[in-house]
């Protein structure tokens, strides 16, 4: 089998995201759309507005054939470690030739050229960047500047989904994966954006008006798949109540924890944990809690990540040994027939285990435990926050269903 890998999040599956599956499947012709997507936590550093089940089975119902959960230790991180962890997994299936992403530019040949070089680490772009982080500026400000001054082209590092294309294909180099680049051009509303454009928009309005459901159904209609929305309309989704829920148990961990416990989260550096405490005492709301210890320095997303590793207990010993021992694994969220066969082959032909029945799978595949670990944890706290109990959001107890079978 040839298929084409997408790495995504699907928070939630929309239109545009229907665009991308549709001219990935136009331009590569693959026997198979797999779709490695965040689970119940997501690279914002917030819960999933939807769990990861529910969002598999609308990209099913979307045109992708298969769907598999990035592990939480890359899922919950920065650009680099979250393409770093969906390369890996999709190299790992072993079937997997092309590789598709969404671009403001387009132009998979000129990303491709600017990841060459960025892949290499030129000392040039080091030093620059060292000089732009001394100055205060954020994480991604700084590399595009010092990106700018060893002669890449702005533009690429203008867009989000340029950005994090630029990541997905230096992996795709560092580990030597040989995919074949498909640039899809995104359509409509930037990424972030509060407004909609030509029938598309962004996950992010998407999510404020699901807040309100069903008062917003209407809007909604215009941008989710009708299937889509007749599931997630149905389905308990992170809200308000939710975010508050979330940053009481996170409040109160950073009460409880001294700065040395708090210092273990995987982002949290330079002595921030003293700033994210303090922040703690005072904040009434998950927002302030950020805003209130918020630095120049680091973006509000980095600060949100911060908190959510420290929620799910990925610390910098988990990452470093998931890392050393190159941890990896195919986690089972969603299939249709075609997707079952790609499954078989993963089997036969791939480097990492498939896992479709974790309670069972991980007693059998004892090395991949302490990534896998971090997952069941994470997939129980998100059954907390929605006020269910944590064994209904279990991955001990949630099996994936076949779809369209």
């Amino acid at each position: 089998m040839k298929c084409a890998g997408i790495i995504s999040e699907f928070n939630p599956f929309h239109t545009g995201h229907r665009h991308l599956i549709d001219s990935i499947r136009e331009v590569t012709s693959p026997d198979a759309v797999v779709c490695v997507m965040s689970g119940d936590f997501v690279q914002r550093g917030m819960p999933a507005m939807w769990d990861k089940y529910d969002r598999a089975q609308t990209a099913i119902e979307g045109g992708a054939d298969l769907v598999l959960e990035l592990p939480a230790v890359y899922a919950v991180s920065g650009a680099g470690s979250f393409a770093r962890g969906g390369v890996k997994v999709l190299k790992g299936l072993g079937c997997v030739k092309y590789l598709g992403f969404g671009s403001e530019s387009g132009n998979g040949e000129l990303l491709m050229q600017a990841a060459s070089v960025l892949s290499r680490e030129p000392e040039a772009f080091s030093n620059a960047l060292r000089d732009e982080l001394a100055q205060g500026r954020s994480y991604p400000a700084a590399y595009s500047s010092a990106a700018a001054e060893i002669g890449l082209d702005p533009r690429l590092f203008s867009g989000a989904n340029d950005i994090l294309a630029l990541e997905y294909l230096k992996q795709n180099l560092l580990q030597d994966a040989g995919f074949e680049p498909a640039a899809v051009l995104r359509q409509g509303a930037k990424h972030n954006s509060s407004f909609t454009a030509d029938g598309y928009a962004s996950a992010s309005y998407l999510r404020e008006l699901a807040l309100d459901i069903p008062g917003n159904y209407e809007e909604l209609k215009k941008y989710l798949l009708p299937e889509s929305l007749e599931l997630l309309s149905s389905r308990p989704h992170f809200g308000r109540t939710e975010e508050d829920r979330y940053f009481r148990i996170i409040s109160h961990m950073l009460q409880a924890v001294n700065a040395k416990e708090a210092a273990q989260a995987a982002e949290i550096s330079e002595g921030f944990e003293a700033q994210l405490i303090k922040s703690a005492w005072s904040a009434d709301s998950l927002d302030s809690l950020i805003m209130g210890a918020k630095i120049k320095r680091f973006t509000y997303a980095r600060i949100a990540r911060m908190l959510c590793q420290l929620f799910l207990g990925i610390t910098k010993s988990v990452v470093k040994r998931c890392e050393e021992e190159d941890l990896c694994y195919a986690k089972v969220l969603a299939f249709n027939n075609t997707g079952a066969e790609v499954l078989r082959t993963a089997q036969e032909q791939g480097s990492i285990p498939v896992i479709s029945n974790v309670n069972k799978d991980r007693k059998s595949s004892p090395a991949i435990r302490p990534m896998l670990e971090v997952d069941i944890r994470a997939s129980e706290l998100y059954g907390l926050i929605m006020g269910a109990s944590p064994k209904d959001y279990s991955d001990l107890t949630c099996i994936p269903k076949p779809c369209n079978i």
